[in-house]
């Protein structure tokens, strides 16, 4: 399911292309006009105009590792519908802290999901808000951050914050859209990946998405 991607000067995109064979099977309705409101007010922090599909939340929750995770943490969770899957996925237990820098946003997902404890807060801040709630660390990492619409040194102070909580032996996880992944933002946060983690692993290309996707998987030594 995985290429791996160590040299920078070859495409991001897997040259293995295939579906992921997963179809859209979700039945609940994703409120558009609250996804389609916030991308208006905040394009470059909301980065889509309509939900991540079913098939691209299961990938990043089986990727994530989150069915091993005690504490998962999530970055982004927009309208809930990844925080749904993550939530059907965790191990009886499983605490899941997700952040929402939009506050409507974040609202919309406590009241789809309220076994989670969603924070609206920057997800620079992550080390601060798990600290609040009694931990230090995490062990999954599920995000939906918008890289390629994010400066090249926020992303350093982001992917700072995400490795300053993430314990070792856990798992990272995030989405490229295909048709901005070769954007310049989108490139940079590839290779700054690349730099801090060893063996970034590339999902094949998860084409049930709209737009497709592929996803990105680091494992902190």
């Amino acid at each position: 399911m995985f290429t791996r991607e160590n040299d920078l000067d070859k495409p991001m995109i897997p040259v293995r292309m295939r579906s992921s064979g997963q179809g859209v099977l979700s039945t609940q309705v994703v409120p558009r006009s609250l996804v389609l409101r916030a991308f208006f007010q905040r394009p470059l922090q909301t980065g889509a105009v309509m939900a991540s599909g079913a098939a691209l939340s299961r990938s990043l929750v089986t990727l994530g590792r989150v069915d091993r995770a005690a504490l998962v943490v999530e970055l982004g969770s927009g309208t809930g519908v990844v925080t749904r899957h993550i939530l059907e996925s965790c191990a009886q237990g499983t605490q899941l802290i997700s952040l929402e820098l939009d506050s409507q946003l974040a609202q919309e997902t406590r009241s789809r999901c309220p076994r989670a404890v969603v924070v609206n807060e920057d997800a620079q801040k992550v080390r601060e808000v798990i600290e609040r709630f009694g931990h230090t660390a995490c062990d999954s990492i599920v995000s939906c951050i918008p890289w390629a619409n994010i400066s090249p040194s926020r992303q350093r102070d982001m992917l700072d914050a995400v490795d300053s909580v993430l314990r070792s032996g856990g798992s990272f996880v995030t989405f490229a859209y295909v048709h901005s992944a070769r954007l310049p933002n989108a490139r940079h946060f590839y290779r700054e990946l690349c730099a801090r983690y060893p063996g970034v692993e590339t999902s094949d290309v998860i084409w049930a998405n709209v737009p497709p996707a592929v996803v990105y998987r680091v494992t902190k030594v």
